[in-house]
């Protein structure tokens, strides 16, 4: 402890002239931390605290009514990636309070305690492996787009990575498609009965809503419900490509996030259940790195330990492309230059650099998503040009599809510049899109479906329908009303576009879990029609929501999967059915790491892929 207390006062008294107030001694605290080695989750709260703040200026953070959100953030962050347990972090926040009777200080005093505590928890030691797997999600790839790209390119990229590996034609995500468990599928091995997580709006009837407490008091008589919004609705300010941070934590705004029951702030990596890849590989020494589509919201792959990743990178899909007012996601051609930062990121990750331009180990498990083809399907459809009326891709389809297959080529020869040609890379998509055939589209009021409920059972009967897209997840204020709430639903099918309304052992038998025992699983998950998509706004879904991702019909969940490296089958193709939860535990035996290490392997038996 006093070594590292020493170590933090010689960074202070070298950059004294650089920060000022307390505000500023926080950041100096990030920097010691970076300087002297000391790996702790502080450093995040610290500089989230914000710049150039100062003691008593009004409106800072540091004015004492908002002293106990910072103490909390802090508290979490190292809790997360500190390696110390919440009773650990209390106390030493019991500490800080001793120290010192300035509130302001107090802060100050209580982050460098932190540092310190968590400093002395040592790190795996790190395997200086050149091993390399690299995980990269297309998002939208079809199965269909990789065969099409095989048989009408066979130069691409993406065909002889096929042909120089193994190629899964009947592979499927997870039944629910929608990004947040279409990825966690892919890095826990397990579907969404065992994540917890059941789309990126999830609601949770344990937990409360993000002003349901003040200075850590729950508010008298409020009921426990509360939709989970980790989007881009997280970041502190989403026009920005950073969301207001730097690219992870700190671009979370914690007033967002809901509480538990004890007033505990809940982020998306504690909200996850079970651990994932890049935790189980940090555990044996081995390095991590990820960029995704929302800084704050993609946290949850530092997984329930906060220890998964040693590089984030997550540039927000939805920000102003330069210039403008209009997001990354309003035209293809924007979407693609969003995309290139992602491959920037990690052919800087090859190298040994940051995406910030600083040096970095390079990491041994490592990957990235990619919007283009998403944006393209979704725009394309609504425009009649994503596929042909052969279903072959169409004009924006094949764009994005040729500049994914551009950056795939940029990827490899970065990993031979480098001497890693032997690398792994596993190129699949977090989810499909639907429908392929865009005349299919039949977009309907979402609010049609919680209007149908309650006109049948009476105002109120419908907690949240918040997950609507091309299916439904819905909540009941009862959940013992499932049965009646799905024939309201089904009695006017055909007019609400449904196919199936799952609810009660329908879904336990569909592999989900039962809403009543499970504070995450929905009442009734909505089957739609093909073509269907719920939308909130049908003129605005006319320019975007012509395909759409979320549902659990085939366009959805019918991905593409290539795998090619060191000891895999060359040209062959796999046509029996696989599924994306077998990834995990198949990356996990290319590190020779027990697959049972992954807590969903465990719990749904999940098996390697074939030739793995």
């Amino acid at each position: 402890m006093d070594t590292c207390l020493v170590r933090i006062m010689l960074v202070s008294e070298d950059n004294r002239g650089m920060f000022a107030g307390v505000g500023g001694r926080c950041r100096m605290l990030m920097l010691a931390i970076r300087r002297g080695g000391l790996h702790v989750g502080a450093a995040r709260a610290a500089y989230d605290t914000g710049p150039e703040h100062h003691e008593g200026a009004p409106g800072s953070k540091w004015e004492t009514k908002n002293l106990f959100e910072v103490h909390r953030t802090a508290r979490v962050a190292a809790v997360a990636t500190g390696r110390l347990s919440e009773d650990e972090a209390m106390r030493v926040q019991e500490e800080a309070k001793e120290k010192t009777a300035s509130e302001a200080g107090r802060a100050t005093v209580f982050l460098v305690l932190l540092a310190c505590a968590s400093a002395a928890k040592p790190l795996p030691t790190i395997k200086h492996s050149n091993k390399k797997v690299l995980l990269l999600s297309f998002d939208g790839l079809h199965s269909q787009d990789v065969q099409y790209m095989v048989s009408a390119f066979p130069s691409s990229n993406i065909a002889m990575l096929a042909n120089g590996g193994v190629r899964y034609d009947q592979a499927y995500i997870t039944t629910i498609s929608d990004s947040f468990p279409g990825l966690l599928s892919l890095v826990t091995g397990g579907t969404v009965k065992s994540t917890g997580v059941y789309y990126d709006v999830n609601y949770d009837r344990t937990l409360y809503c993000s002003d349901a407490c003040v200075n850590g008091t729950m508010t008298p008589g409020l009921m426990p419900g509360c939709d989970v919004a980790y989007d881009e609705s997280l970041d502190k300010d989403m026009t920005l490509l950073s969301g207001g941070g730097d690219f992870g934590f700190s671009s979370i705004d914690p007033t967002m996030l809901p509480f538990d029951k004890n007033c505990n702030r809940v982020y998306p990596h504690t909200h996850v259940r079970v651990n994932n890849i890049f935790e189980v590989a940090k555990s044996h020494g081995f390095s991590t790195a990820w960029s995704d589509k929302h800084p704050g919201a993609y946290t949850m792959l530092y997984g329930p330990s906060g220890l998964g990743l040693d590089q984030f990178y997550s540039p927000e899909i939805n920000s102003n492309f330069p210039n403008t007012t209009a997001s990354y996601t309003s035209n293809p051609n924007y979407t693609m230059i969003y995309d290139d930062t992602h491959t920037n990121a990690v052919i800087g990750w090859i190298h040994g650099k940051s995406p910030m331009g600083y040096p970095a180990s390079s990491p041994n498990l490592f990957g990235c998503n990619f919007q283009s083809l998403s944006v393209a399907q979704k725009i394309g459809a609504s425009l009649g040009s994503a596929y042909n009326a052969d279903l072959t891709p169409g004009p924006y389809v094949l764009r994005a599809l040729q500049h994914l297959d551009a950056a795939l080529g940029k990827i490899q020869a970065a990993l031979r510049a480098a001497k890693f040609a032997d690398a792994t890379i596993i190129l699949t998509a977090k989810h499909g899109q639907s429908p392929i055939n865009h005349a299919l589209c039949n977009l309907i009021p979402d609010h049609f479906i919680a209007d149908q409920i309650n006109n049948a059972l009476g105002a109120g009967a419908v907690a949240s329908t918040a997950a609507t897209d091309d299916g439904s997840l819905i909540y009941l204020a009862d959940s013992s009303k499932g049965a009646a709430a799905a024939a309201a639903l089904m009695a006017n099918a055909t007019f609400l576009g449904i196919d199936k309304a799952l609810y009660g052992a329908a879904l336990v038998a569909n592999g989900f879990a039962d809403p009543m025992t499970d504070s995450r699983a929905p009442d009734i998950i909505i089957k739609v029609v093909p073509g269907t998509i719920y939308a909130s706004n049908k003129a605005v879904a006319k320019q975007s929501k012509c395909a759409e991702h979320g549902g659990v019909n085939d366009d959805d969940r019918h991905v593409g999967l290539i795998i090619s490296g060191p000891g895999v089958p060359k040209g062959k193709v796999y046509s029996s059915l696989v599924s994306t939860t077998q990834v995990a535990p198949s990356i996990l035996k290319m590190f020779d790491i027990n697959p049972r290490e992954l807590q969903a392997v465990v719990k749904e038996g999940t098996k390697a892929l074939p030739y793995f």
